[in-house]
């Protein structure tokens, strides 16, 4: 992620995504952040594992200040319509859900209490999610 230094684990170089399984934390880039449910999308097409967002203790997400929308509803707009470089103040890749990949939308660290009735956090992924606004 650019402006955030070097890594310490070049994940891309790591053949077996089983090799992740000791990651303590990540630092993903976010295309865009919705301010309704503080949902970030993940456009995960590029990233040679993509498991890296569930399989990491704790999860660090950098966002553009300038690339919040208001609603679910005009994320899924911002999705599905024109790329996101063509439209007006942005300088993102195309998002498009038609094109073949994987994206999702996190929100927080995952939360279970399915097991003996009581909360867990992070027994489905990350424990902890941060993400960082930065100006463009």
């Amino acid at each position: 992620v650019p402006g955030v230094g070097e890594p310490n684990v070049d994940i891309e170089a790591i053949p077996d995504p089983h090799g992740l399984e000791d990651i303590d934390y990540a630092i993903l880039k976010g295309s865009f952040a919705v301010a309704e449910n503080a949902a970030v999308w993940l456009d995960l097409r590029e990233t040679k594992h993509r498991v890296i967002c569930v399989l990491a203790q704790h999860l660090a997400v950098v966002v553009p200040a300038s690339e919040i929308v208001a609603t679910m509803h005009e994320a899924y707009a911002r999705l599905t319509q024109a790329p996101v470089a063509d439209a007006p103040g942005s300088s993102g890749p195309p998002l498009f859900l038609t094109q073949p990949g994987y994206g999702l939308f996190l929100s927080g660290p995952s939360k279970t209490a399915d097991i003996e009735q009581s909360l867990v956090i992070g027994a489905h992924g990350a424990r902890s999610l941060t993400v960082f606004l930065v100006e463009a």
